[in-house]
């Protein structure tokens, strides 16, 4: 079974991303929502070799997205992952950032949409029509 990770403060875009996935996936998934970034870190570490697909805010309170991908790099982790950060951010640095210095597999404008996940997300999931 697949198991995503939604990683961001404002718990009601991890609410509506829910809704959003648990609706249009066609197969088991198991989603876990964090408002909190280290939470999140510290289940990534006890589950290290379990493959996780991970949605991730940049801007958050205590722990950043930055803060977080640096943590995984540190941990030696960051390769074995899925991960997409969405966020509210249009500054293209952020995106290039994301790209070049962590190797992430993709970034986006939250929250989710139905459209979007379609487009952009749908190889990682068997999708309803």
């Amino acid at each position: 079974m697949k198991k995503v990770l939604l990683i961001d403060d404002d718990n009601s875009i991890n609410k509506l991303n829910q809704i959003i996935l648990s609706r249009l996936v066609n197969e088991p998934v198991e989603i876990i929502s964090f408002n909190k970034a280290d939470r999140a870190l510290e289940s990534i570490i006890n589950e290290k070799d379990e493959k996780h697909i991970i949605f991730l805010d940049v801007n958050m309170p205590m722990m950043s997205g930055w803060d977080f991908l640096q943590a995984l790099k540190d941990e030696g982790i960051l390769a074995n992952k899925e991960i997409y950060m969405l966020t509210s951010s249009v500054d293209p640095k952020d995106e290039e950032r994301a790209l070049n210095e962590f190797k992430i597999n993709g970034f986006a404008v939250k929250p989710l949409t139905f459209d979007l996940v379609k487009a952009r997300f749908g190889h990682l999931f068997e999708l309803k029509n």
